[in-house]
């Protein structure tokens, strides 16, 4: 399971895993399962969730929901990926896109072409009025070519990665500091301006004396 090199790479992060999408099996909603790795006896699957073990024990948290993203009901997660995603291809995704904005969590997703993350782009402009980063090249692409559906551009599953960039609303505008007010002579009243105007008169009269 590719998801194992997550464990080998953090091993001292506790991860899960929630897959999100109607395309998945209806008997999976709701599942949850435990997966642990070692070398002696290999991988088990349990259900359900249970403590992080300790020992050498490999561990993936894993849950499902087969229903639209902001249908689902689940505290905040630190990340969201999606594969293949084709935000103009499913109409769901113009709810979903907002929960995601809402939520302002980092959010990376796929496509095929570079076509299709432009495509993606108008959609998330046009459900939350945000944007998203110029599309790279993903290195963990699927090197087989796959048949365009409308062209013949060419196709590859999972070919580019962007981020969403979040719309900037007014409770995540920086405030800047308003400057520091002059202090105040001693008897708490603002000195007359005509009367600095006059001192500083003095002072520049002085200086020339002195030369």
């Amino acid at each position: 399971m590719v998801f194992w090199e997550l464990s080998v790479l953090l091993p001292h992060v506790s991860l899960e895993l929630l897959f999100v999408g109607d395309t998945l099996p209806p008997d999976l909603d709701g599942q949850q399962f435990l997966l642990q790795r070692d070398e002696e006896q290999g991988v088990s699957v349990r259900s359900g969730l249970a403590a992080r073990s300790k020992g050498g024990r490999r561990e993936l948290q894993l849950g499902f929901s087969a229903r639209p993203y902001h249908l689902l009901q689940a505290p905040k997660p630190d990340l969201v990926i999606g594969f293949n995603s084709g935000f103009a291809l499913k109409e769901t995704w113009l709810s979903s896109l907002p929960r995601l904005q809402a939520l302002r969590v980092p959010a990376y997703f796929t496509e095929c072409s570079e076509y299709s993350c432009a495509v993606d782009e108008a959609a998330v402009s046009m459900a939350t009025g945000g944007s998203a980063s110029p599309a790279h090249m993903n290195p963990f692409r699927s090197p087989f070519r796959q048949a365009g559906i409308d062209n013949a551009m060419p196709w590859y599953a999972n070919a580019f990665l962007f981020h969403l960039i979040y719309k900037v609303t007014a409770n995540h505008h920086r405030q800047t500091p308003a400057p520091p007010s002059p202090p105040l002579p001693a008897d708490g009243h603002p000195e007359p301006a005509r009367s600095r105007r006059k001192e500083k008169r003095q002072m520049r009269m002085g200086g020339r004396r002195r030369k």
